[in-house]
């Protein structure tokens, strides 16, 4: 699932791997990171501000990215999925 603000938490109970965009350190995108963190889910974080990750999640995986480069950060996001499916031993269909 891709946090949001506003995002229902039985979408994180659901997933198996959870994105966050951090940009701006929105309160409830952290909480929710924070929650799919102790449900142990596999969590991509991406930001536009590299510099604000906080130190918690900083040896986690993330990705900075700007938006005139998006396609750095699909190429990016797609082999991390990749990487979470193998060591989840998922089915490569679980990608979506």
């Amino acid at each position: 699932c891709m946090i949001s603000p506003g995002l229902e938490l039985s979408a994180i109970l659901k997933s198996y791997v959870v994105i966050a965009d951090l940009t701006g350190l929105n309160a409830n995108v952290m909480y929710e990171v924070g929650v799919a963190h102790a449900l142990g889910k596999q969590v991509i974080m991406v930001t536009q501000e590299p510099n604000a990750i906080p130190f918690d999640v900083r040896g986690k995986r993330w990705y900075g990215y700007r938006l005139t480069e998006l396609a750095d950060l699909d190429k990016w996001l797609q082999t991390s999925l990749v990487e979470v499916v193998k060591e989840l031993a998922l089915p490569e269909s679980h990608i979506h």
